[in-house]
C-alpha cells in the first residue's frame, strides 16, 4: 500500500538511489530467489535470463517454496512489508527490493505456484499512480513450486554487449553458477559470465 499521489515519486528515488538500476534489480530478484530456496531447502540454481538490446526480457526464476495469493499481495502491492526481518538466514528483509523493476520498466509481471495453485499478477507504474491486479488467481496446476518475475526492461537502460557483460558478470560475482545459472541469447556472453564464476 503506498498513497498514490506519492507512487511516482517512490519509483523516481528508487531509481535514483541506484547507481546501475538495471544492476540493481538483478540483483534483487535473484536474492530473492536465492531466499526462497533456502526457506525450501532447494540445491536446483536460480534461472536468470538476462536482457539484451535484441530481447529486453529480465526473467528470474526461482523453484523455492512459492508465493500463494496473500503471500503475493503482501510482498508486491505493499511498501515496507517483510517477512526475512526476523532471520539472519535471508538476504532481503526492508520490503522494497520486489519493487525494484519499476524503476527499469513501467511493469513488472509475476507468476507462482505454491503447493499446487498458481497465480498470475502485475505490478504496473501508471502516470496516476502503481495499479496491481491478478491475471489468473487460485488457479490449480499440476507446476512445482516456484515464482518467475518478468520485466521488459526500457531500452535506455541496456548498454552496448560489452558494457553489459561485465554489469553482468559483476552483478552476479557473489553467487556461484550452482546458485544462480545466467542464460543470454548470445550464448558467448552467456558462457563468459557463467565461466567467470566458480
Amino acid at each position: 500500500k503506498i498513497d498514490k499521489s506519492a507512487a511516482n515519486l517512490v519509483m523516481d528515488m528508487l531509481s535514483k538511489i541506484y547507481a546501475e538500476p538495471l544492476a540493481a534489480a538483478i540483483r534483487e530478484y535473484v536474492s530473492n530467489g536465492i531466499d526462497s530456496h533456502t526457506k525450501a531447502l532447494q540445491t536446483k540454481a536460480v534461472d536468470v535470463h538476462l536482457p539484451t538490446m535484441g530481447n529486453p526480457v529480465l526473467r528470474v526464476t526461482d523453484y523455492g517454496a512459492g508465493l500463494d495469493y496473500f503471500d503475493i499481495l503482501t510482498v508486491y502491492a505493499n511498501f515496507g512489508t517483510s517477512d526475512k526481518r526476523e532471520s539472519d538466514a535471508f538476504i532481503g528483509g526492508f520490503g522494497i527490493g520486489s519493487k525494484s523493476g519499476l524503476a527499469i520498466s513501467d511493469m513488472i509481471l509475476i507468476e507462482s505456484v505454491k503447493d499446487k495453485i498458481y497465480n498470475k499478477f502485475i505490478l504496473e507504474r501508471r502516470p496516476d499512480g502503481i495499479v496491481t491486479r491478478f491475471l489468473v488467481e487460485n488457479q490449480n496446476t499440476d507446476k512445482q513450486n516456484g515464482t518467475t518475475v518478468e520485466i521488459n526492461v526500457n531500452q535506455a537502460y541496456l548498454h552496448l554487449s560489452t558494457d553489459m557483460q561485465k554489469v553482468f558478470v559483476s552483478t552476479l560475482a557473489g553467487w556461484s553458477k550452482d546458485e544462480v545459472y545466467a542464460s543470454i541469447n548470445d550464448s558467448d556472453i552467456a558462457t563468459i559470465i557463467n565461466d567467470c564464476r566458480i
